[in-house]
């Protein structure tokens, strides 16, 4: 859920958001009840202007209503009103903690105007991609280690089986391009290559590296 010019915002950068966040696409919603939890807490920055024994009629008026119904006013107007005895108090978003929490398999957070969901749900096609990933990574501090210049091309060859090797063959041009690969295979490192065992989720394979 954002506003016109955030969800602008956030879609010329889009490509990036996904690369980073490892995620597989990227939706702008108008509500998101189904897998976000709303409350609302008061946090009172000064209780002096309120009515006395204000604070505890405010925080049961909070309770009655829905963390949505709070936000939505906060956004339409700038304040909620609520009820104090016989009064009227109206509060605005510094008077207000505003909480977002994740139903079930989802993860969330919030800041005013913009709420995020983020599906925790760790999918076979996102679990290679992420491996592919920790590749990269992994490469990049043996190049590092191994005083190649920035723009050495390399080849590289990991003793993978299994899921590593199946990422490794999906995202084959990811890493040739992250790492300026030249050559990427699976197998046996040749003996005079730099080698390193490196941990790569719950799977730990030999990579190494070497000038091409």
């Amino acid at each position: 859920m954002a506003p016109p010019d955030v969800e602008r915002a956030v879609r010329a950068f889009e490509q990036d958001i996904l690369d980073e966040l490892n995620v597989e696409r990227l939706e702008t919603v108008a509500g998101l009840d189904h897998c976000v939890a709303v409350s609302a807490e008061l946090d009172l920055q000064d209780a002096s202007t309120l009515p006395p024994n204000a604070v505890p009629s405010l925080r049961a008026a909070l309770a009655a209503r829905t963390g949505r119904i709070v936000r939505d006013a906060l956004l339409a107007t700038g304040h909620v009103t609520l009820p104090v005895g016989d009064a009227e108090v109206s509060l605005g978003w510094g008077d207000l903690k505003l909480m977002v929490e994740g139903r079930d398999g989802f993860a969330a957070a919030a800041d005013r105007d913009v709420i995020l969901a983020l599906d925790t749900t760790m999918t076979p096609a996102l679990r290679r991609k992420a491996l592919a990933r920790h590749l990269v990574h992994q490469v990049q501090m043996m190049r590092k280690e191994s005083r190649f210049s920035v723009e050495d091309r390399i080849r590289i060859s990991v003793d993978a089986h299994g899921e590593v090797a199946k990422a490794i063959e999906e995202h084959s041009l990811y890493i040739c391009t992250e790492t300026l690969a030249v050559e990427l295979r699976c197998g046996a490192p040749p003996e005079d290559w730099v080698t390193r065992e490196v941990d790569l989720e719950e799977a730990r394979v030999n990579v190494a590296v070497a000038r091409a």
